[in-house]
């Protein structure tokens, strides 16, 4: 009878049964939910819950991948897992120095410091922020540079043989 609503079963009763459980509900349920302090409580959680969901709908990436559509293994699909991947990243910066003297100690101290409270500005650039000042320090200092990348030959060398040896080092990863 469900399915065919405009068919009327003549043997049904007209009048609902009486059963414990519509009781029941009609005794405690409907007026616990029909209080006033209810009605309250349940207009606060559904705003509540309006508010996180527009919040968090901000979060949510919109579009679709487009690499539901392509084969994997393409150039296509290489290109927009690695756009998809680091897309967000945004663009990289540089910090430029005009008439800077790289072979003062000085001068690369305080680049160092730049380096540092560029790194601390979390709300405004994103971390990790690389430098070639302290990689080239620590080559020049020797310690555990020294083997890998023979930064014992250079200690003893003026700054422009130090760094012609320094940018020679093959990076592997």
């Amino acid at each position: 009878m469900d399915v065919f609503c405009c068919l009327k079963d003549h043997s049904a009763p007209d009048r609902p049964r009486e059963d414990i459980i519509r009781k029941l509900f009609n005794k405690n349920f409907v007026p616990f939910v029909f209080r006033k302090p209810t009605k309250i409580l349940t207009l606060v959680l559904t705003v509540l819950l309006v508010v996180i969901g527009c919040f968090s709908c901000s979060k949510l990436l919109r579009g679709l991948n487009q690499n539901v559509s392509l084969v994997s293994g393409s150039d296509i699909f290489d290109y927009f897992e690695a756009l998809f991947d680091y897309g967000n990243a945004g663009p990289p910066a540089y910090v430029i120095f005009n008439n800077v003297n790289y072979s003062d100690p000085e001068n690369l101290a305080q680049m160092e410091l730049i380096n540092a409270e560029l790194a601390a500005l979390n709300e405004t650039i994103q971390s990790p922020v690389y430098s070639w000042v302290s990689p080239f320090k620590s080559f020049v200092a020797g310690g555990v540079w020294s083997e890998d990348c023979g930064s014992d030959a250079a200690a003893p060398l003026p700054f422009d043989d130090q760094m012609r040896l320094f940018v020679q080092i093959h990076v592997e990863s």
